[in-house]
């Protein structure tokens, strides 16, 4: 029997994903590692980080406006991929942590236009 490749498990996603870059934290028992997400869907996540879980080990993902159990289903060196024991709304974690990205509202120039309104 054959394993899986790595590219295989990343394109078997049944949920759209929406690329991200919210930081959040993975809990691995009473261990808190910060990390990135990388992208986010209903049913999973791609997360970014140092010294990540391996496959199989049960992880909760917490950012603002998200608790959600998982389990990895496949790790690299920075990078790994979740998937959620319970469905999330991921457009209302996204909303909930879109103050992250308020410096783009800041202009380089006081007197020039805003990137955004």
């Amino acid at each position: 029997m054959t394993k899986p490749s790595l590219t295989s498990l990343r394109d078997s996603r049944c949920a759209p994903r929406f690329p991200t870059k919210l930081e959040a934290v993975l809990r691995i028992g009473r261990e808190r590692m910060p990390i990135v997400i990388g992208d986010l869907s209903r049913t999973g996540a791609l997360v970014c980080g140092p010294m990540l879980p391996l496959r199989g080990q049960r992880v909760a993902l917490v950012a603002r406006g998200l608790e959600v159990s998982a389990t990895v289903v496949w790790s690299a060196e920075d990078s790994c991929g979740l998937s959620f024991h319970d469905p999330i709304d991921p457009l209302a974690v996204v909303r909930d942590n879109v103050a992250q990205f308020a410096w783009l509202k800041r202009t380089a120039d006081p007197s020039g236009p805003t990137l955004a309104k």
